[in-house]
């Protein structure tokens, strides 16, 4: 067991593989696009302590799906292709001076008129609002879909650096995509994907002044998870605030967010036990006198013509089975019978019931 020691320094040799040769730098005084749009202490605090940084095994995954992307990449477009392009602009806002250096993961000379930038990005979870079978490998959304669940920062993201590459190249055409890699959970299936969001609209000038703005005048967090996962808290170099978005004003304000916090890692977990209870079990199982598992709900699809026309034969006013309840349905199956399997399909759609007392 002497080897087991070993495993410290080739976790933290295979963080230092993912990260080799990711050096972002920023001009004198300028400011990234994810600092702006979060906590402005954690901008400042980064300055003050470069050689704090945030290490686990989830970003450094984020790190290699950057790093094979483009290599990947490089050997399709070669020179065309530039990575972690600097999107520099200057403003001037209530008279001051602020400058912004975005840096975006893939920069693409499509051809001689069309650029093409990638932001890269790498989740643990997301979440299909649509889909019940197997997540495919490549989904592509449609423009503005909200059909998986996307971090609201990634988007706003995007249109900045959108609007970015539109002011730095006004005589080409932009395109711009969000290029995701997560575990997609659907309605019964889990799998590994990659989800492309094309990013159809630019931030305005106006609307990002006002961030920039909010950026310099108010120091709050812009979300309340982030003083959870900050690195200087964790160090004692900041107590956290209140987030500049939602303000729970309430006696019991620190339970209630205590209290969700909990609830969503239950949730969030009661979710993954649920997935993983679907690849085990076969069938139904009983559980403390519950029947659950696998079983098969009934479906049934109608010819509407054919079964408008049925009824038309046999002296029935179709008006009056626009709605069928259940004597309706009793009705038509004791005087129709077998007539009815001419106009009528029946398929049964495997579920998956997991019913333990509460609501599923």
């Amino acid at each position: 067991m002497e080897f087991l020691q070993e495993f410290e320094r080739i976790l933290s040799e295979l963080s230092a593989h993912v990260r080799e040769g990711r050096e972002i730098s920023y001009r004198d005084g300028a400011y990234g696009i994810t600092e702006i749009i979060s906590c402005p202490k954690k901008a400042e605090l980064r300055r003050q302590h470069p050689d704090l940084e945030v290490r686990n095994i989830a970003i450094d995954d984020g790190f290699l799906f950057e790093k094979t992307v483009k290599e990947v990449l490089r050997k399709i477009f070669d020179r065309r292709f530039e990575e972690e392009k600097v999107l520099s602009h200057d403003f001037t806002v209530d008279g001051e001076p602020f400058s912004i250096d975005g840096h975006l993961d893939c920069f693409i000379q499509y051809n001689s008129n069309k650029i093409v930038g990638l932001e890269l990005k790498h989740t643990v979870l997301s979440f299909d609002n649509e889909t019940s079978g197997r997540p495919k490998e490549l989904i592509i959304l449609q423009p503005n879909s909200r059909r998986i669940s996307i971090n609201y920062k990634y988007i706003l993201q995007a249109k900045i650096q959108k609007a970015l590459l539109e002011w730095q190249y006004p005589d080409k055409e932009i395109e711009h995509y969000l290029v995701i890699k997560t575990t997609l959970r659907t309605r019964y299936k889990m799998g590994k994907s990659i989800v492309v969001l094309p990013t159809t609209e630019s931030i305005s000038r106006e609307e990002l002044e006002e961030i920039i703005r909010m950026f310099r005048n108010d120091p709050r967090p812009r979300a309340n998870w982030e003083c959870q996962y900050c690195i200087y808290r964790q160090h004692g170099l900041c107590n956290g605030s209140e987030s500049a978005n939602t303000t729970l004003e309430h006696e019991n304000a620190e339970l209630i967010m205590e209290l969700l916090d909990k609830y969503s890692k239950i949730q969030t977990e009661a979710q993954m036990i649920q997935e993983q209870l679907k690849q085990l079990i076969n069938g139904t199982i009983e559980y403390k006198g519950k029947e659950i598992g696998w079983t098969y709900q009934e479906r049934t699809s109608w010819d509407i013509k054919a079964f408008v026309k049925l009824l038309k034969a046999k002296g029935y006013n179709p008006l009056d089975y626009l709605q069928v309840n259940g004597r309706k349905a009793r009705l038509l199956e004791n005087e129709l019978g077998e007539e009815l399997d001419k106009v009528r399909e029946k398929t049964a759609k495997p579920v998956f019931r997991l019913q333990l007392g509460g609501r599923n």
